[in-house]
């Protein structure tokens, strides 16, 4: 009896786990939860919440689209983005199977839901971790648009100039506290700092001698960069000197411009904002770590300044 019920309870678990990763077919979901769907194909159905009343969809159409992604057990596993419709070309495989089938099938002002099994969706390898291997899918689509190529260009240009004022905005609120955070900075350390119109502040600790470093102009410089909080992420002390050929974007642009009132043998500190620094991308290249935003901290000392040697 017990070698009975041991096996028994082992084919339950067996059983939960194969539903769970997607034994149970679309139909026989629709049929459980009493659901009356419009079949596609084999395997792919929908049903209809809003007829569409506008032009009928082509190939070649470019799609603005709000959807949600659900597992049967209602998971949400994937959204449009939000203010902001999905889009994607007809007919090019950009998006699964059962989309490109059912969309096609369509009006614009449609609002349906769309249920598959896993062939029309991410069949036996899922998605990432969000959408399990042989999954069957439903999706909640409601089609706003269909662009013709003149239209679709126009639209990605205003996304595009979206995005860059967007951008820019978080940049000029970031600039804002990095600036604050330099004048505290520089006032709990006493230091009489020199700012430019960038926001970049420098202090020249040692003078030197000779003409300052100019584009073009190789310079080899030691340094030491640290955070507000006196953290080093990165010096050259033990190694080589860090050189380079100054005004090609081979160093943050912070350095780029500092650099320019510095001469051989000169010595300071630049206090850099995070957009002349490494902005909001964190860095991590294995050896240095830089989270995204930081104010940066560098005192330097310029080595030599000369004409490179090509």
């Amino acid at each position: 009896m017990r070698t009975w019920h041991i096996l028994l309870i082992s084919f339950l678990v067996v059983a939960q786990l194969s539903a769970q990763n997607g034994a149970q077919t679309i139909e026989t979901y629709l049929t459980e939860q009493k659901i009356k769907a419009q079949k596609i194909k084999e395997g792919l159905y929908l049903t209809v919440e809003t007829e569409g009343k506008g032009a009928p969809i082509k190939i070649g159409n470019y799609l603005k689209i709000n959807y949600v992604g659900k597992l049967l057990n209602e998971k949400i596993f994937d959204v449009s983005p939000q203010n902001e419709p999905f889009v994607f070309r007809l007919g090019y495989r950009q998006v699964i199977s059962g989309w490109e089938t059912a969309i096609a099938t369509l009006k614009i002002g449609s609002k349906v839901t769309l249920f598959m099994n896993p062939n029309w969706g991410y069949g036996s390898t899922g998605a990432d971790e969000s959408v399990p291997p042989n999954a069957p899918l439903r999706f909640e689509i409601e089609l706003l648009e269909a662009m013709s190529d003149a239209e679709y260009d126009k639209y990605m240009k205003q996304m595009e100039a979206k995005a860059r004022a967007d951008f820019e905005g978080k940049q000029n609120v970031q600039f804002i506290q990095d600036k604050k955070l330099i004048d505290e900075y520089a006032s709990t350390k006493k230091l009489k700092i020199n700012r430019l119109p960038s926001g970049l502040s420098y202090i020249i600790t040692k003078n030197g001698k000779g003409a300052t470093a100019k584009s073009g102009d190789q310079v080899t410089v030691h340094y030491e960069g640290s955070f507000l909080d006196g953290k080093t992420f990165d010096a050259t002390k033990g190694k080589s000197p860090f050189q380079f050929v100054l005004g090609f974007k081979k160093a943050i642009a912070g350095w780029e411009e500092g650099l320019k009132f510095f001469n051989k043998g000169s010595e300071g500190i630049f206090l850099i904002p995070s957009k002349l620094g490494y902005g909001a991308t964190p860095l991590d290249d294995g050896k240095t770590v830089v989270p995204s935003n930081s104010v940066l901290i560098f005192k330097i000392q310029v080595i030599d300044v000369a004409k490179p040697k090509y």
